[in-house]
C-alpha cells in the first residue's frame, strides 16, 4: 500500500501535480522507498526534497536512538523507554526489528510478544518477525499460540529451514511435557516434531539444527524403520561437519 502510494505521488507530482506535504510523506513505510525510486527520472520540487531530507533526518535520529539504547548498561530497561517514546505502528522496519531482535537476545520474552503485537501489519507480516514471535510465544508457555503462528506461516508456503526447525522444537517442548504428564497425545505431538525437523532438513541439508535434533526423536520412536532414519541422518551430518572442515568452516 505504501509502495503504491509512493508512486501516485511522485507520477503525479511528475505530470505537474501538487507537492507531497509531510504529513502524508510520515505516515509511509520506510522500507519500500528504495525500490520506489528505482527507475523514477523526472525531478521534484523544492517542497519535496525537503520532505524527504525531514523523513530521513527523522529516520537516522531513530536508528541514533536505537543504536544508544542498544548500547545503554540495562539495555532492557532503554529499549522499553524507547518503545514508549514511539509510535510503534509508524516505526521503520530497521528499528522495530533491531528491537524484537535485542529483546529476543536477552531472553525478554513478553517484550518480544508485547512489541510484536504492537508494531504495524507490514513489520508483523515478515517472516523473521512471525518466527521471533512463535519462539517467543513458545517461551511463555503459549504452546498452542506458537504451534498455530508457525502452522499458518507453513501452510502460506514458509517450508524453509528455519521455520520447520522452529516448528519441529515447539512440538518437541510439547511432546516432552505431554510425555512427562502421561498425556496419550504424546505419540501426536513426537510425530509432529520428527515431520517438522525431518522437512527442514530436506529443504537444507547444510542447516545443522534440524539434523542434530531429528535422530533423538526417531531412537525415541524406536521402529526399526526410524532406527535405520537415525543413522542415515547421523551420516549425514558426518558428511556436512567433514565438509565444512575442509573448507576451514
Amino acid at each position: 500500500q505504501a509502495k503504491s502510494s509512493w508512486k501516485r505521488a511522485l507520477l503525479s507530482l511528475g505530470e505537474g501535480g501538487s507537492t507531497l506535504g509531510p504529513d502524508r510523506l510520515i505516515s509511509l513505510r520506510a522500507s519500500p522507498i528504495r525500490d520506489v525510486f528505482r527507475g523514477l527520472s523526472f525531478p521534484l520540487d523544492a517542497g519535496t526534497r525537503a520532505t524527504i531530507r525531514l523523513h530521513a533526518a527523522a529516520q537516522a535520529r531513530l536508528e541514533a536512538s536505537l543504536r544508544a539504547a542498544l548500547a545503554a548498561p540495562d539495555r532492557t530497561a532503554a529499549l522499553v523507554a524507547l518503545e514508549a517514546r514511539l509510535e510503534l505502528h509508524e516505526a521503520p522496519d530497521n528499528v522495530l526489528m533491531g528491537m524484537l531482535t535485542a529483546h529476543r537476545e536477552d531472553e525478554q520474552w513478553a517484550s518480544v510478544v508485547k512489541l510484536y503485537e504492537a508494531a504495524p501489519d507490514g513489520f508483523r507480516a515478515l517472516l523473521v518477525a512471525r518466527r521471533e514471535y512463535a519462539l517467543a510465544l513458545n517461551q511463555l508457555g503459549r504452546t498452542r499460540e506458537s504451534r498455530d503462528v508457525l502452522k499458518a506461516m507453513v501452510a502460506e508456503g514458509d517450508t524453509s529451514s528455519v521455520t520447520l526447525g522452529l516448528q519441529g522444537r515447539v512440538l518437541k517442548d510439547r511432546f516432552d511435557r505431554a510425555k512427562a504428564e502421561g498425556d496419550p497425545r504424546a505419540p501426536q505431538f513426537l510425530d509432529g516434531a520428527i515431520r517438522a525437523y525431518r522437512g527442514g532438513l530436506r529443504a537444507d541439508p547444510a542447516e545443522h539444527y534440524p539434523g542434530v535434533a531429528l535422530p533423538p526423536l526417531l531412537l525415541e520412536l524406536g521402529t526399526p524403520a526410524a532406527k535405520k532414519e537415525a543413522r542415515a541422518v547421523a551420516e549425514v551430518l558426518l558428511y556436512n561437519a567433514e565438509r565444512r572442515a575442509s573448507f576451514g568452516e
